[in-house]
């Protein structure tokens, strides 16, 4: 079926898979996507199977890929999904419920995009839809399980990338059924983090603090380090989440792990007792 894509990574956002991607990019057995995330099936499904087909090169003989992570926590496309190939195979990532929130948020904070702060989950239903939920992903997992051969899914846990990336990456491949002994030249890059970025008004706002507190100053004292990430918002960042929120959060997670464990038969207690405050994303 090679005019048909076979093979889907349907994330979750912010467990890696930008970098999965390239690194299935990279693989010359695998015909990618031009367009990093199709999102054919679900916001751009009007469109019609042909805008799908040329996003790809028709004269490439390899396995075709749509790496869109939105996919596994919307049951609507992944039926779209099995109606258009039910032999597709299908790959996820799993990573900590409250770790993905936090990354989730940052990648939104970063770009200055939304006002409200990940405090507010609790609160605001917004804020949930956009950082809680796409955390849960137990649903999408129980509807592939139900719906496609259990040899076409396999996943990986994000806590093994950083010791095990090219034997998570070599796993792929040969799930795939491409050459697993490839390495990929995007193996050691770290793409998309979630760390702050610097942006023009954090430039200008970086100038003028050095204009009004002295450049000596700037360079030697602790408190203006202090200052400049609170101008930034670096300093949200580096502190991490807040440990009532984190045991909040993790307090709403626990019937997710348990059904993931349920169906995947996994082992994922670590979480549970999870309090390791992270302060960096990816």
């Amino acid at each position: 079926m090679k005019d048909r894509v076979e093979f889907f990574y349907l994330g979750p956002p912010k467990s890696a898979s930008t970098w999965t991607y390239f690194c299935l990019a990279d693989h010359p057995e695998i015909n990618a996507s031009s367009r990093g995330e199709p999102c054919f099936f679900d916001q751009h499904f009007h469109e019609g199977l042909s805008w799908f087909d040329g996003l790809y090169d028709a004269g490439h003989d390899g396995v075709r890929m749509d790496c869109t992570p939105g996919y596994i926590y919307n049951i609507n496309a992944l039926e779209r999904i099995k109606n258009y190939n039910p032999d597709a195979r299908l790959a996820f990532a799993l990573r900590h419920p409250v770790e993905r929130t936090f990354s989730a948020y940052w990648h939104v904070r970063k770009r200055r995009d939304v006002v409200w702060t990940l405090d507010e989950v609790f609160d605001n239903h917004a804020a949930w839809r956009l950082w809680v939920d796409s955390s849960m992903i137990s649903a999408g997992v129980e509807y592939l399980l139900a719906n496609f051969p259990r040899e076409n899914i396999h996943f990986f846990m994000f806590d093994d990338l950083k010791a095990q990336g090219l034997e998570t990456v070599q796993n792929l491949y040969r799930f795939i059924g491409v050459d697993d002994g490839f390495v990929p030249p995007s193996l050691t890059k770290r793409i998309n983090v979630a760390a702050p970025r610097p942006t023009l008004q954090h430039k200008v706002r970086h100038k003028l603090a050095g204009v009004l507190m002295g450049d000596k100053l700037h360079q030697r004292d602790a408190q203006f380090n202090g200052f400049e990430r609170w101008l930034s918002g670096k300093g949200e960042y580096l502190e991490g989440m807040k440990p009532e929120l984190r045991a909040a959060l993790l307090q709403a997670f626990l019937p997710e792990i348990d059904k993931l464990e349920r169906l995947l038969n996994v082992d994922l207690s670590h979480w549970r007792g999870h309090n390791d405050a992270e302060k960096t994303g990816a």
